[in-house]
């Protein structure tokens, strides 16, 4: 690939991947480039898994508890995370429209 075309295609993909909330990885090789698949792949399945966890404590929960001040602390506590696993997870649960009635936004 011309050396041009790289650079801007770099800065196209990398300007992307940060505006979409992700990062951007550097494959120079398919190897690499099947690194880079790979751990996307592992993170995003550990998310997975935490997300419905944490679904699945806020279905349990009455909507009273759901709107409490300190629900993330509580989840956290509850699912050996922190509340800023937590807050990874509600946001991805709002972003899929799976956030349950009562669970406050901000």
């Amino acid at each position: 690939m011309h050396p041009h075309h790289d650079a801007v295609l770099e800065r196209a993909f990398r300007r992307l991947s940060i505006s979409t909330g992700g990062t951007y990885q550097q494959a120079r090789g398919a190897h690499a480039a099947m690194s880079v698949v790979e751990a996307l792949v592992k993170r995003t399945s550990v998310e997975l898994a935490f997300d419905r966890q944490v679904f699945a404590a806020l279905q349990a929960r009455s909507l009273e508890e759901r709107a409490n001040p300190l629900l993330r602390a509580s989840l956290a506590q509850q699912l050996r995370g922190t509340e800023s696993s937590v807050s990874g997870a509600l946001m991805r649960l709002r972003q899929r429209g799976l956030l349950p009635a009562g669970v406050s936004s901000g």
